[in-house]
C-alpha cells in the first residue's frame, strides 16, 4: 500500500511536470513575441538568466534579432522589452494597461504587501506619488542645495586621510553614507556624524540590511516565481524579513519622534508630510514610504559615484580632462556648487556616459498587464509581467555607435534623450531623477577637484555585480592630491 502512494506521488509529479511543459511552450496567439528557447517545466527560462540576467536578455534579443522577446519566469509569462519605441508605447502611450506591479513575493514582504510607493498599485500609488512629487519640485530642492554641498565636503574630508597616509581608499561605504545622509536630511531631517564610523552606528545599523534588500530583492529567487517551491524558502524569506523589519524599526524610531514634536503648520521633511496626508492610522504606509526613500536614494546614489570613479581610473585621459574643465570653471581651491553644471559640459556628458554603459536599475522595476492588449503588433495578455531592458537598449548599435567603448564625447553633440532611459519613463519613472543628477554632480566634480584617481589594479576589472541595482565588485583606490 506505501508503495502504491508513491507510485501515485510519482505519477502526479510526472502529469504535473508534463501540463507545466506543454503550457510554457504552446503559443498563446498567432502575434506572440518570439521565444528562442523550449521552457523547462517549472523552471521555464530561469536557469538561462545566470549571474547577470541582463547580459543574459541582451544576449537573447541579439540572436534572435528581435528586440521585444518572451520568456517564462518559473510560472509568470514575461515580455522584455529592448526598444526605446516600443517601451514609449508601453510605458507611457499605454500607461493605464501598464500601470501595476504584480505580485512577488519578496517584493510583498518588502512592501509591507504592497503597502509602499516604489510598489502600490492604483489609489495608494497615485496618492503617494502626487505627494512625493510635490517634494522634488526644483523650487523645493533648492532649499537643499546647502546640505548637498556640505555632504559632498564631508565626503571630500573623510577621504583625505587615506590620501595623506597613502592608503587605499575602499569607497562603497563612504559613497553609501554621503548619499544616505542626502536621504535622511530630506526625509527626517537627520544626519549621520562625520566623525562617525562607517562601520559601527547607524552606518552599520543601516547599510548591511539595506544592500541585503536590494540583493536578494534582485535575485530572481525561486520562492519568488515557482509557487509551489515556496515552502522550501521557509527560512530564507524569514531571514529577508528580519533585514527589512531592521530597517523598519530604524524607521518606526525616527517616526515616533516626529510624531511627538510635529507641528503641522510647519512640516519640516518628507516624514512630516506624510504623517499629516496620511494620518497616524496609517503608520505602516508612512513606514514603507519612507523606508523607499532611503533605501531607492541612497543606493543607486552611490553606486553611480562608484561607477564614475571605476571609470575615471580606467581612462586617466578622461579623469585628466574632465579636471581640467574643472579647474577652470570653478578655480583651484574652491568647491564645485551646482550652478558650475552648465560650465562643466564635459563633467556632464562623462556622468551621463557612466549612466548608459552602467544604467544603475539595468532592468528596471516590473509592470504587468491588467488586460489583454496588442501592442507593436505583438500580443500581451492580461497578467504578463512586463521588463524593459533599460541595459539592452543602452548596448545596442542601432542607437549607439560602439556601444561597448566608453565615449563620453557622444553626449557633447546629442542628449539622446530617445534612447537615454537611465530614470525609465512614462509617469511612473523615477520621482527623484533631479535630486539624483545633483547629488551625483557634486560627489564626482568635488572629487575630481581634490584627487587624482588611480588604483594598483588598472584596469579595473568592470564586471556588474547584479541586484536590484548594479554595482562593481569591491576595487581599491589610490588617491593623489591636487596641486595645479
Amino acid at each position: 500500500m506505501l508503495l502504491t502512494f508513491f507510485q501515485y506521488l510519482l505519477y502526479l509529479i510526472i502529469f504535473g511536470l508534463f501540463i507545466s511543459f506543454v503550457k510554457k511552450n504552446k503559443r498563446i496567439s498567432s502575434n506572440d513575441p518570439p521565444q528562442r528557447h523550449f521552457a523547462l517545466p517549472l523552471l521555464g527560462h530561469l536557469h538561462l538568466l545566470g549571474d547577470l540576467p541582463h547580459r543574459s536578455l541582451t544576449r537573447m534579443s541579439q540572436r534572435l534579432g528581435q528586440k521585444v522577446i518572451s520568456l517564462w519566469f518559473g510560472d509568470k509569462y514575461t515580455v522584455v522589452v529592448s526598444d526605446p519605441a516600443v517601451i514609449r508605447e508601453i510605458w507611457v502611450k499605454n500607461f493605464d494597461n501598464f500601470t501595476d506591479r504584480g505580485f512577488i513575493n519578496s517584493i510583498a514582504i518588502y512592501s509591507g504587501n504592497y503597502n509602499d510607493l516604489a510598489f502600490s498599485d492604483g489609489p495608494l500609488w497615485r496618492k503617494s506619488r502626487g505627494l512625493v512629487s510635490t517634494v522634488f519640485t526644483k523650487t523645493k530642492l533648492k532649499s537643499m542645495n546647502q546640505h548637498l554641498l556640505d555632504q559632498a565636503n564631508q565626503l571630500i574630508q573623510s577621504m583625505k586621510p587615506y590620501q595623506s597616509s597613502n592608503q587605499f581608499f575602499l569607497c562603497k561605504k563612504y559613497f553609501s553614507k554621503y548619499a544616505i545622509n542626502v536621504i535622511l536630511k530630506l526625509v527626517v531631517s537627520e544626519e549621520i556624524a562625520y566623525d562617525e564610523s562607517v562601520d559601527d552606528g547607524k552606518m552599520k545599523r543601516l547599510t548591511d540590511p539595506i544592500h541585503a534588500v536590494f540583493k536578494t530583492l534582485g535575485s530572481g529567487s525561486l520562492s519568488d516565481y515557482i509557487s509551489v517551491l515556496s515552502p522550501l524558502f521557509y527560512l530564507q524569506n524569514r531571514t529577508f524579513k528580519r533585514k527589512v523589519a531592521n530597517i523598519k524599526q530604524f524607521m518606526r524610531e525616527t517616526y515616533d519622534e516626529h510624531i511627538t514634536n510635529l507641528d503641522s503648520e510647519n512640516p519640516k521633511d518628507v516624514l512630516d508630510l506624510l504623517i499629516l496626508e496620511f494620518g497616524e492610522k496609517n503608520v505602516d504606509q508612512i513606514l514603507h514610504i519612507a523606508m523607499d526613500f532611503l533605501l531607492a536614494g541612497s543606493d543607486s546614489n552611490a553606486g553611480t559615484v562608484e561607477w564614475f570613479c571605476l571609470y575615471m581610473i580606467n581612462n586617466p585621459h578622461i579623469q585628466q580632462k574632465a579636471y581640467d574643465e574643472l579647474l577652470v570653471s570653478v578655480g583651484h581651491g574652491n568647491q564645485p556648487e551646482l550652478s558650475h553644471r552648465a560650465k562643466t559640459p564635459y563633467l556632464v556628458a562623462i556622468i551621463r556616459e557612466v549612466m548608459r554603459c552602467r544604467p544603475i536599475g539595468p532592468l528596471g522595476l516590473p509592470r504587468v498587464a491588467s488586460e489583454d492588449i496588442t501592442v507593436s503588433g505583438y500580443f500581451i495578455p492580461k497578467g504578463t509581467q512586463m521588463i524593459q531592458n533599460i541595459y539592452g537598449v543602452h548596448h545596442d548599435r542601432d542607437y549607439w555607435e560602439d556601444p561597448q567603448e566608453f565615449r563620453p564625447e557622444r553626449f557633447l553633440v546629442d542628449t539622446h534623450s530617445e534612447y537615454w532611459l537611465n530614470f525609465s519613463c512614462g509617469p511612473r519613472n523615477c520621482v527623484g531623477m533631479n535630486l539624483a543628477l545633483d547629488v551625483v554632480y557634486l560627489a564626482c566634480s568635488a572629487i575630481l577637484m581634490n584627487f587624482k584617481l588611480s588604483s594598483p589594479n588598472t584596469p579595473i576589472d568592470d564586471t556588474e555585480v547584479f541586484g536590484l541595482t548594479i554595482h562593481p565588485k569591491v576595487f581599491p583606490m589610490s588617491l593623489e592630491q591636487r596641486i595645479n
